[in-house]
C-alpha cells in the first residue's frame, strides 16, 4: 500500500472498477471529486489494456457504463450457471 506508483489515478480507477460496477465515469468523479472528462480518459485508457469493458448493462440505466472485464467475466458464469440449473429443476419430472 505505500510503494509508489506511476499513475495513482488510474490505479485509483481500477480498484472502483473492481468493488463497483456497472457505472458510470461519472460516479467516480462525484466519489473523488474530480472531473468527469479525466475519469472517462482513464478508462478509455484501461479499456485499452483490456482491463474495463463499456456498454449498457443494466436497462433503463441511461448511457455507457463500465464494469471490469473480470467482475463482468464473473457475473456471466453465475448467470450462466443459475440459468443451467432453472433448467434442470424445470425438466425433473
Amino acid at each position: 500500500f505505500l510503494e509508489s506508483t506511476a499513475d495513482p489515478l488510474a490505479e485509483i480507477v481500477t480498484r472502483y472498477a473492481r468493488t463497483h460496477g456497472p457505472f458510470h465515469a461519472r460516479q467516480i468523479a462525484v466519489h473523488y471529486g474530480t472531473d468527469a472528462a479525466l475519469i472517462d480518459g482513464i478508462l478509455k485508457e484501461l479499456e485499452s489494456q483490456g482491463r474495463v469493458v463499456e456498454g449498457e448493462f443494466r436497462p433503463g440505466a441511461g448511457g455507457r457504463e463500465w464494469i471490469d472485464s473480470s467482475v463482468l467475466r464473473s457475473r456471466r458464469q453465475r448467470s450462466l450457471a443459475g440459468g443451467a440449473q432453472r433448467a434442470r429443476e424445470l425438466y425433473r419430472c
